[in-house]
């Protein structure tokens, strides 16, 4: 499923409550929140996007398969410019992401500090599933 830019990683147990799009070393943080709230009786799709211009040439109904249109609870999260990803998110959906550069640390501080952590991102997503 690679070949097609995107494709469901983690499939929700039961009704789906939310959905997750993640790209790269972000895809961890997914899935360890999707783990999670799957325990607590969450039903979270984690969808991996290594290439959103392939996965654009996909078919109507490979895509609806993917990330059910006018779905409203999508979270994404992408390390690098989060505005790219906003007509994703449907209207309750948020992006755990960077806007701007410049900053100097070590890797892992700089995850934390923009909210790249497994903490962070579950409390995201029980956010935007409340909503």
């Amino acid at each position: 499923m690679i070949e097609k830019g995107g494709y469901v990683l983690h499939q929700e147990q039961g009704d789906l409550d939310a959905l997750i799009i993640a790209t790269g070393s972000e895809v961890q943080y997914a899935i360890n929140a999707a783990e999670k709230a799957t325990q607590e009786g969450m039903g979270i799709r984690v969808v991996s996007m290594p290439c959103l211009e392939i996965y654009e040439e996909q078919s109507d109904q490979y895509k609806e398969s993917v990330i059910p249109s006018g779905f409203e609870k999508v979270m994404v999260i992408e390390a690098s410019m989060a505005s790219a990803w906003k007509g994703y998110t449907g209207a309750k959906g948020v992006v755990i992401g960077m806007e701007s550069f410049g900053k100097s640390a070590p890797a892992p501080e700089l995850f934390e500090y923009y909210g790249f952590s497994d903490d962070n991102v579950f409390q995201k997503l029980t956010e935007m599933i409340k909503r």
